[in-house]
């Protein structure tokens, strides 16, 4: 509880999953799934996805994978341009830019495994 409404609030531990070993779970990537449909649910203007016809829900679902696998492949190739560019010299803004690289590149994976359980 804050004592002073100048105070933060404290963000809830679970609320933003830094990548991680356990990435790769079946109950993240069911979570994700989960969110994803309601994204996509709300977009279509209804509450729940399984609300949305199932040929548009096709067609979203497979809008998405295409659209995800694209910027994954941009971000494996950028991912790559930028250990070529760095050298034998790797200071920490190189270090940097790679692991933000990194991290969106795990970031669309989650997605994509995501979108492919869609249903």
């Amino acid at each position: 509880m804050r004592t002073n409404r100048h105070d933060p609030i404290a963000v809830p531990v679970g609320h933003v999953q830094q990548p991680g070993p356990d990435i790769d779970t079946p109950a993240v990537t069911r979570r994700d799934t989960a969110q994803l449909g309601r994204d996509l649910a709300v977009s279509a203007g209804v509450p729940r996805w399984e609300d949305v016809p199932d040929e548009i829900r096709r067609e979203m679902r497979e809008a998405m994978i295409m659209e995800l696998m694209r910027r994954l492949e941009y971000a494996r190739r950028s991912a790559d341009v930028a250990s070529l560019t760095a050298g034998a010299d790797r200071d920490s803004a190189i270090a940097d830019v790679e692991r933000r690289l990194y991290d969106r590149e795990v970031r669309l994976e989650r997605a994509l495994a995501a979108a492919r359980r869609l249903t």
